[in-house]
């Protein structure tokens, strides 16, 4: 093979490489549409230090108001979401990361700034690392409204590796620092809380 034709491979390789990481990171733009018409986007999907928002066509309406470019100090994953909705009404999105089980991971947020189309970061400092994929659901809470998407957003784990284990310890534990000390002797899941939000606790299978 001449190098003319190695180098039209290579160029072709890059191409599909290229085409590959748009698709599953920058193009996958997924709508999450709630009951009174308001709608989040997913634009982007970024994994690094420093994370840009994404332009977006204006289309029929107003162009968007794009949210600042940032820095973090460690890699951080972050999913860039534009939000539509009555900026008559005040709202706020939180966003709700599942594993595959369907067990909620962490809650993290997206607020918007009150003008009814903008694109925002949302960071996800916390997402499950050992899977190929995760799930983020969105609940719109708002004057009017308080609503859990059933529709989720699948996500392509760009930050996937393998991970140690950890063993647990046995109960009672304690743990002491200088002159204090915490016993921890029982672990119960699904206790009442006061407040909750939505019925967060577990991915609709579909």
């Amino acid at each position: 093979m001449n190098a003319r034709k190695i180098g039209l491979w290579s160029i072709l390789v890059v191409a599909v490489a290229a085409g590959a990481w748009f698709y599953f990171f920058v193009d996958h733009h997924q709508v999450i549409k709630f009951s009174d018409d308001s709608t989040v986007t997913l634009l982007a999907v970024e994994y690094g230090k420093r994370h840009v928002p994404p332009a977006v066509k204006a289309g029929s309406g107003a162009r968007p108001r794009r949210g600042a470019t940032f820095t973090t100090t460690n890699d951080t994953l972050v999913l860039w979401v534009q939000l539509k909705y009555d900026r008559n009404d005040w709202h706020n999105f939180d966003f709700y990361i599942f594993d595959k089980s369907g067990e909620t991971c962490v809650q993290t947020y997206g607020n918007g700034g009150g003008q009814g189309n903008e694109v925002v970061a949302v960071r996800l400092n916390a997402f499950p690392r050992r899977q190929n994929k995760f799930f983020v659901g969105v609940h719109e809470n708002g004057n009017n409204t308080d609503e859990m998407s059933e529709k989720k957003f699948v996500i392509s784990n760009p930050a996937r590796g393998p991970f140690p284990s950890w063993t647990p310890e046995s109960l009672p534990v304690t743990k002491d620092d200088d002159d204090f000390s915490v016993t921890l002797t029982k672990l119960a899941t699904g206790a009442s809380m006061p407040y909750t939000r939505a019925a967060a606790t577990r991915m609709t299978r579909e």
